[in-house]
């Protein structure tokens, strides 16, 4: 359980970090005269986690644009916008989708937030899942204040440099909101299963990212959850890199270098951003 627990942690794209100095990897995207540095990234960090490294630091200052999930930063207000329209079911189901006895757990979880039985009962099983994965979270020391995407963000607009984005806010909820009612139960059931038991299984994916480790991460993250649950993989995954690497080789077409920061899991296994731009025919080095 704990395995499928930690791929369901990252299909919510939240992880975290320990206090070890982090050296995650860094790949780069070449043709004659165009890089993209391709940087796999935790979303929630230790306050005093040390991912940033000399190379990343180049990398940065080299790049003429970078390159984001998705506008979460002056978002915020479409965000909740958009998890309230698609979060949540008029005629009050939950119960019924889920059980007596899971519904009993979500309701003690969620309690703290202020959110009563009667207003679980109108979540969403994945808007449902992501509360209870925030609350399992809460307390345990993660912030995003001092992640890459915070802090590439913040110093792309202090240095005028342009930012694109993958996607847009919206794009990202209905990534979840579009799941079958079965994947969205399973992913609320497991995560409910996790309880105190979240923040070690997110520590599991954070060790192996900080150390580099991309096959202990790609078999913790990508291998479990493609087994177990393929529909949530290939929405989640698959089906973004693939749009996200067309977005990449129009990139290619042009000149100079580009940094993209997305979360550790779109770049790993044969449907990763890595595998899929040497598909394409590009040369494709990891760096760090």
């Amino acid at each position: 359980m704990r395995n499928l627990l930690t791929a369901a942690c990252a299909a919510a794209l939240l992880l975290a970090a320990g206090s070890a100095q982090a050296a995650p990897a860094i790949w780069a995207v070449k043709d004659a005269d165009s890089t993209i540095y391709l940087f796999g990234t935790v979303h929630v960090t230790s306050a005093d986690t040390q991912w940033r490294t000399p190379l990343y630091d180049r990398v940065y200052a080299e790049a003429g644009e970078v390159w984001l999930e998705a506008d979460v930063f002056t978002g915020v207000d479409q965000a909740r916008a958009e998890m309230a329209a698609q979060g949540m079911d008029a005629e009050g189901r939950l119960q019924a989708r889920i059980g007596r006895r899971d519904f009993a757990r979500l309701v003690k979880t969620l309690k703290p937030t202020g959110l009563d039985a009667k207003l679980a009962a109108h979540l969403e099983p994945w808007f449902a899942a992501i509360m209870v994965l925030g609350a399992n979270l809460s307390g345990a020391g993660l912030q995003t204040e001092t992640g890459a995407e915070t802090t590439v963000n913040a110093a792309a607009g202090a240095d005028h440099k342009p930012i694109r984005y993958f996607e847009t806010v919206r794009d990202q909820v209905q990534a979840l909101a579009t799941l079958s009612e079965a994947s969205q139960v399973m992913f609320l059931r497991e995560i409910l299963k996790g309880g105190k038991e979240t923040p070690a299984a997110v520590n599991d994916m954070a060790a192996a990212w900080a150390a580099g480790d991309e096959d202990a991460l790609a078999e913790q993250v990508v291998a479990e959850m493609k087994k177990r649950q393929p529909e949530m993989y290939a929405a989640l995954f698959r089906t973004r890199n693939l749009a996200w690497a067309e977005k990449l080789d129009a990139e290619m077409h042009g000149s100079g270098v580009d940094l993209v920061t997305v979360g550790a899991g779109h770049l790993l296994g044969e449907d990763g951003l890595p595998a899929l731009m040497r598909a394409k025919g590009y040369t494709v080095e990891r760096v760090q």
